[in-house]
């Protein structure tokens, strides 16, 4: 897989007066509809609020439900000493709203709301007497949006099994099931209308359930990690219709069975597994899987996988959000990897070595998975034991030690097993021009009975008339973006009258408008300003 920078000389045509060169044609509409779908899924904020913790059975408080949070930008920690739901197993997936605040979550055991208490049908996705901690499949569970079904959600998760594989007791998922949570339901207390219907009865490898927003805007992919030593993988496709397996794709290599960690790069094109499997110190191997993802067509490609000899320690797998470099914490050293060399496996960079710190209690602080979170920043938990501290990368888009690894850089209220939350990648938005943008209106859009629009004339060269109908009471904003995303003209709507905009002073070129109402992007497009 290679995966090169754009180049930048194609940002000179932003002075141009009319881009005619074709040339330089796809570059600068890849550059305009990357712009768009930001701007379109700029409210999106469902990974917003972590769950972290221990366990109600411990008396000591300092092992109970511990809430991250990053709506204001740095996280802050709330519920502190508080004995609510365990979350010290590896299934931990939560969701929250447009806003940024919690609506539900889940330790695979049952299903909880903003107040922590078990949704009306939510207990019992697996039997708490067999997982009194939670359920212990990493990543066994992700929580996504239903699509044009706003409060409603689904769970994909799997049911346990153990067998022997290699000589080895091992653990594995089947079948995979789904569940549909309602949270409109008892005044927002939520509900669960459909808990744990298999759809898939093939045994994959241990959790690894990965999730991301389709090309179109409004559905959305979850990935299966593979059956064991195959390369087969299971893809499910949710729209408004409900979730169905989409098809399954044999591609690669094999993936090495094991415990470890998925993850999506937050452009969504590159899907990253690091596996580990076997007894730390005594006898493991560990590969790290790398494929290009096509959100359109849900097709995986460009395998590359990745084994040093020396390389035997657990550990997990995260993207900078740039989307370039790629982290793999191993136990006692961090490397990364620059998905823009001409050779992936040898650009590895030791950008951090365990620097022998202990906590309180005497334990090492070894890294173990890491997670990029809506700051930009990656954190990364302790190894092994339960932990109080958490490692940051602060730079994460930066080559190399510059990307600034900070061991042991955040003290929380409260102790913290070594697993990190799974969420879906979701601020993507629609693939303007692709081949799946064919939806008129998605979870992000208004309906177009609530917001009637027309824009003319488009090409404009002076002004350009902006009509719309709201409902009564409601108002719109329209703004227009330079294709560098600079905000070039805004303007209040008002509803049913003639809204002229001026385009004086705006040089010639492709432009992006947007509109905002009730605090969503309902709707973009391309205006072209054009004078002889």
């Amino acid at each position: 897989m290679k995966i090169r920078p754009c180049s930048t000389g194609s940002w000179s045509l932003l002075n141009n007066p009319i881009i005619i060169n074709m040339k330089y044609h796809m570059k600068f509409l890849a550059l305009v509809f990357s712009m768009m779908a930001a701007i379109s899924s700029y409210s999106q904020k469902e990974d917003y609020v972590w769950m972290l913790g221990g366990g109600v059975n411990i008396p000591d408080t300092q092992y109970t439900l511990l809430v991250m949070d990053f709506k204001i930008g740095l996280p802050t920690f709330s519920n502190t000493y508080l004995q609510y739901p365990e979350m010290e197993a590896p299934t931990n997936t939560s969701i929250a709203n447009a806003s940024g605040n919690l609506v539900c979550y889940t330790n695979g055991i049952s299903i909880y709301n903003a107040n922590h208490e078990i949704i009306e049908n939510g207990a019992d996705l697996h039997s708490p007497t067999s997982f009194p901690g939670g359920y212990t499949a990493v990543q066994g569970g992700i929580l996504l949006p239903f699509p044009d079904n706003i409060g409603k959600y689904m769970l994909l998760s799997c049911n346990d099994i153990h067998f022997y594989h290699d000589g080895w007791l091992t653990p594995g998922c089947y079948p995979t099931t789904y569940t549909i949570i309602d949270m409109n339901e008892n005044n927002g207390a939520g509900k669960t209308l459909e808990k744990n219907i298999p759809i898939n009865f093939d045994t994959l490898l241990y959790g690894q359930y990965l999730g991301i927003q389709h090309g179109n805007g409004r559905d959305y992919w979850t990935i299966g990690a593979p059956t064991y030593d195959s390369n087969k993988f299971y893809k499910y496709l949710i729209d408004p219709t409900g979730i169905k397996l989409h098809d399954t794709q044999e591609i690669g290599l094999n993936i090495n069975p094991g415990l470890g960690q998925g993850a999506i790069s937050p452009n969504g094109e590159n899907i990253g597994y690091y596996e580990w499997f076997g007894i730390a110190g005594i006898s493991s191997n560990v590969s790290i899987d790398l494929y290009h993802f096509d959100r359109c067509s849900g097709e995986l490609s460009d395998h590359t996988q990745i084994i040093y000899p020396g390389l035997q320690a657990p550990g997990g797998i995260a993207f900078s959000p740039n989307s370039r470099f790629v982290y793999t914490p191993a136990w006692d050293k961090i490397y990364q990897f620059d998905l823009w060399a001409t050779d992936i496996p040898a650009s590895r960079i030791t950008v951090a070595e365990y620097d022998g710190f202990l906590d309180e209690r005497g334990l090492p602080t070894r890294f173990y998975q890491p997670k990029l979170a809506p700051d930009g920043k990656i954190y990364i938990t302790v190894s092994n034991v339960n932990s109080r501290y958490l490692h940051v990368i602060d730079q994460p888009d930066s080559l190399g030690v510059a990307c600034n690894v900070l061991q042991h850089h955040i003290q929380m209220p409260t102790y913290h097993d070594a697993y990190m939350p799974n969420h879906p990648v979701t601020r993507l938005g629609k693939m303007v021009g692709s081949p799946c943008d064919t939806i008129l209106s998605s979870s992000v859009e208004v309906k177009p009975d609530l917001l009637k629009f027309e824009l003319h004339p488009n090409p404009a060269s002076s002004f350009v008339e902006i009509n719309c109908e709201l409902p009564i009471g409601k108002t719109a904003t329209w703004q227009l973006y330079s294709a560098a995303g600079q905000l070039a003209k805004q303007l209040k709507l008002t509803n049913g009258g003639q809204n002229l905009v001026s385009l004086e002073g705006l040089p010639n070129g492709l432009y992006v408008y947007k509109i905002t109402y009730d605090d969503k992007a309902v709707r973009h497009g391309k205006l072209v300003i054009a004078r002889t």
